[in-house]
Order: structure tokens, then sequence, then C-alpha cells
């Protein structure tokens, strides 16, 4: 799509009125206008068009801040270039490259979704909307990035930035349209331009990003707001999941050394906080105080994640065991064997002020 040129009006929808065609044709204009001279042109994932590269870049940038994804992206390319070296490495190595981006389970199902790409697809990241999402980790969002910003088609990408934009830009159209997520979809694809795709769904995200930001919109900066409606908390509503007051969880890990200075780790479980990663065993703090039994604290800390607290406590219990926490697998390692495991950088640093170099 050409910027700042609106798309063919064709024959407007049901329920959508001459006024709602005349706003998209504004709405389009003066979006892509804006794209042009404000919008993000040197993110490193713009560099690389390739499907594979935009797959993993909208992987990595889901509930993950884009200045975090800068540290991880490029290492993780350079490690895995192509679909079929993800899809060959061992899983302890691509949750190295991950560990410190959180939210691990979207690498376990990336690493997956690779594999299944070279089985079905020969290595060629899918066209097709229905082959992306038959892929573990890829939803309607993902996928669509990966057909416009990939391969320049028109698709609906939808969000937590495009919802937002458009639940406040349209948000009359949206209640008419039932003020629901498939009212918000249809609106998205009503907007789509007849061809290409990129320009479209780059200056969507960054619009949300940028300048209509969910707590403090800059409203004045906006390239829409002589036409906007504004952010009422109404239209708010469709623009993101509501926020839950945050909760604290105490993790209590144990401590084991054998002779060798080796460290007994488990497994995590594939779900939950560090799914899948290496990690000192979880333990039950009832274990020693229903029972009396002693034991030593050698270090806490705090430790903020996205979604909850961790008040994490490592600890001695004599005859303590540490099981029970649904881990996988158990193992003896070294101090030196933490930084080429998918192991939580935390619990590493926690580790590494108990036993300096």
């Amino acid at each position: 799509m050409t910027p700042g040129r609106p798309p063919p009006e064709g024959s407007p929808p049901e329920g959508i009125t001459t006024e709602d065609v005349r706003r998209r044709r504004d709405f389009h204009r003066r979006l892509h206008r804006w794209f042009e001279t404000e919008g993000r042109h040197d993110l490193p994932w713009q560099r690389d068009r390739r499907a594979y590269a935009v797959w993993v870049s909208e992987i990595m940038l889901q509930q993950t801040t884009v200045e975090s994804v800068r540290r991880y992206y490029r290492p993780f390319l350079a490690r895995f270039p192509t679909v079929r070296a993800l899809a060959e490495a061992d899983s302890d190595v691509v949750l190295a490259l991950w560990s410190g981006l959180g939210y691990y389970r979207r690498a376990h199902n990336l690493h997956r979704a690779a594999r299944l790409v070279v089985e079905r697809h020969g290595g060629r990241v899918p066209r097709r909307l229905e082959d992306l999402l038959a892929l573990p980790g890829v939803g309607l969002s993902t996928a669509g990035a990966i057909v416009s910003l990939a391969y320049d088609r028109p698709a609906v990408v939808l969000d937590t930035n495009v919802r937002r934009v458009l639940a406040r830009f349209w948000a009359d159209l949206h209640r008419r349209r039932g003020e629901n997520e498939r009212g918000l979809e249809e609106i998205a694809r009503w907007l789509l331009p007849a061809h290409g795709g990129r320009a479209h769904t780059q200056a969507l995200m960054d619009l949300g990003a940028l300048v209509c930001r969910a707590r403090d919109p800059d409203c004045p900066a906006c390239p829409l707001r002589t036409a906007c409606p504004g952010p009422p908390r109404e239209s708010d509503r469709s623009s993101g999941r509501a926020s839950s007051p945050r909760r604290t969880k105490v993790l209590t890990l144990l401590l084991r050394r054998d002779r060798r200075g080796r460290l007994l780790l488990v497994r995590r479980p594939p779900e939950g906080i560090w799914a899948g990663l290496w990690c000192l065993p979880e333990v039950d703090p009832r274990f020693f105080l229903r029972d009396g039994k002693s034991h030593r604290l050698f270090t806490r800390r705090l430790h903020r994640l996205t979604h909850l607290d961790l008040d994490i406590r490592v600890v001695d219990i004599p005859g303590g065991e540490g099981k029970g926490s649904g881990e996988t697998l158990r193992s003896w390692k070294s101090l030196e064997d933490l930084g080429r495991l998918g192991f939580p950088p935390v619990i590493r640093g926690m580790l590494e002020s108990l036993f300096p170099a």
C-alpha cells in the first residue's frame, strides 16, 4: 500500500454508514502520512524482512518491551539464523539464549513450531494464514504480522497497541458492532488495504506504541486527534486486558552441593514460572515448619515479574530432597554449566553472590 493513499472503498459491509466510509478514507490518509515521518523505521527486526526473522521478533515482542527484545533478538538470530538451525538445536541451547526474556512457554512453542515447519513445509515459513495458525504459539495477530510484515499482504493484526487505536478511534462503530473482540476484528478487516499490508500494519502498531498509549496517550501529537472521539474509559476496556492486583509468591529453593562443588538442579515443569528451565529444587516451606526441621537461609531476594512479585529464599534443609515441584529431570551441574543452560538469571545472580569466582 502506498502511504497516504486510501484503499478502494468497495461495497460497505452491513451497518457501515456513509460517514464511516468517509472517516475510513481520512483515517488512512492521516495515519500513513504520520508513519512516513514519525513512525519507527530502524528497529533491528525491520532490517530483515525474512518471514523467519519477523516470526522470531513477533514471538519475542509478545508481552515484552521493545528495549528488552533489542538485547535478545540479534544474538538469537546469530545462533539460529534459519528455521532449520533452530529446529535442529538442543532445547537447553534455545532456552539459554532466551533466559531473562521471560514467558518461556514462547521459546518452547517457537522451538516446536520450527520443527513442524521443517517437517511439513521443508523449512519455509508458510505464506498462508491457515498454515501459520496451525503452528504452536501462533495466534491471529502473530500470523497476521508475519503475512503483512514479511510478505507485504493485507492481514488482520490485533495486538494490544492496534486494538487500543481501533477501539478508541472507532468507538462508536465498535459499539454498533457489539463492542466485543469479534466486532473489533471485523473493523480491522474492513480497514485492510486492497494491496500490500506492511505499511498499514506497522503504522497502526507504531501509533499505539508511541502516541496512543494506554495510560498517558499523547493526544496533541496524534495525527487522528481532530477526528478521534478520544480515549474514554469505556473504550479502553477493549484496548487491553484489565489490570489485576499484584500478588506475592514465596519461592523456597534448596541449595545442595556434592563433594565436587556441583549443584543439584532440576528442570522445572513445562507450565508456570520459568517453565522448562533448570533451577534449584523447589521445596514446600511447610516441610520444615511443620516438622520442626532445622534450616539455614543462605540468601533472599525480592524479584518482580510482569505479573507477580517473587520472594525468593535459598535454604539448606538437612534431609530435605526438594521433591514435589513437578520437575521432569534432576542432574548435578557445576557453576560454569549455568551459562550454557536455560537458567533464571536472578537465581544465577544469587548463586554468584554466594560463590564468587
